[in-house]
């Protein structure tokens, strides 16, 4: 692997790395904003940055030609390291898993990776533009 593939993976692993301290966190050390599905925001916008730092790992010729893949890596990807994260939880004291918290972190992964789909499908039917 040469160092441009490991310097596009390095975004992903610091948000995957930022997740985990995070989540090592006891319950007592968070503060969230002060209103209702504040948590499930968070979680989804967390997971939104970890989708597209999962696209962001793929070279861009190879992302554009095998798009499809590239999406259901990101729903993979964020799927099992929410459900993995909220596992972790289940061993920090003040912490505990929600199904929640796993489901508004799937949605955020694969909300980012339908955006990054959907530009990549409508450059392909209208073409590059122009210079």
């Amino acid at each position: 692997m040469n160092l441009r593939a490991l310097l596009r993976l390095a975004p992903m692993c610091i948000m995957m790395a930022a997740i985990f301290y995070l989540s090592h966190q006891p319950g007592y050390l968070l503060f969230l904003p002060p209103f209702k599905w504040s948590d499930k925001l968070v979680h989804f916008t967390v997971y939104a940055l970890l989708g597209s730092s999962v696209v962001y790992a793929f070279p861009q010729t190879f992302a554009r030609q095998r798009a499809t893949l590239v999406l259901i890596t990101v729903i993979v990807v964020c799927g099992l390291y929410g459900i993995g994260d909220e596992y972790h939880q289940s061993f920090i004291p003040g912490r505990y898993p929600s199904a929640t918290d796993a489901l508004a972190d799937g949605l955020g992964g694969l909300c980012a990776g339908l955006i990054w789909y959907g530009c990549v499908k409508s450059t392909e039917i209208s073409g590059p533009a122009p210079p």
